[in-house]
């Protein structure tokens, strides 16, 4: 006998071809990714399907969504504004660098879905308070920020954006390389 709820069970099932719907696009692209397969993958009938999204574009749409917030809430993990900057810019590099190794393939579909110029969901353009916080915190010193006076693109670059990229890397680097990284990023460009 199941232990799940109907409600448990329809989030599952939302879940299971939201899953299927990230494979199939990150394998074979937005055109590799039919609703005969996306049904017959993860075990749901188009009815099934279509109670829960509207469309295929939609279906993207919500995978598009869970991994912005997926991302997140994972890069702010155990962040808190009044915690020292370098403490906190650590803190959010080493979350970056595990975040991007452990879920490639989310960040691939949100790389796929934005240059394929899909309208961006207004949920997922939203940012939270505290988002924007810690963008601001982690700006040039004019923009009340704590680092050098850097277009804001220029200081994503030599921060999280070079996390980022080395957590793309074939071979992982330790947490301590992670930390030595984030220290020595920090010392380069710390106001």
């Amino acid at each position: 006998m199941s232990t799940k709820t109907k409600a448990e069970s329809h989030a599952t099932k939302r879940d299971a071809i939201l899953d299927v719907a990230l494979e199939l696009v990150v394998a074979g692209g937005f055109h590799g990714a039919p609703m005969s397969a996306i049904s017959s993958q993860a075990g749901a009938s188009p009815g099934v399907i279509y109670h829960h999204f509207k469309s295929k574009e939609d279906i993207f749409q919500a995978v598009y969504e869970r991994a912005r917030v997926l991302k997140r809430e994972s890069l702010l993990a155990g962040y808190d504004p009044s915690m020292p900057a370098r403490k906190a810019f650590i803190l959010v590099a080493l979350n970056s660098y595990a975040f991007y190794r452990q879920h490639h393939k989310a960040l691939r579909f949100v790389d796929l879905y934005e240059d394929a110029g899909f309208a961006i969901p207004s949920a997922a353009a939203e940012v939270s308070p505290a988002a924007i916080a810690f963008q601001q915190r982690f700006s040039g010193k004019s923009r009340g920020g704590v680092f050098a006076e850097l277009p804001q693109d220029v200081i994503y670059e030599m921060t999280f954006g070079l996390i980022a990229r080395l957590a793309r890397h074939p071979k992982k680097l330790s947490e301590a390389q992670v930390r030595d990284v984030a220290e020595r990023v920090w010392n380069s460009i710390k106001g």
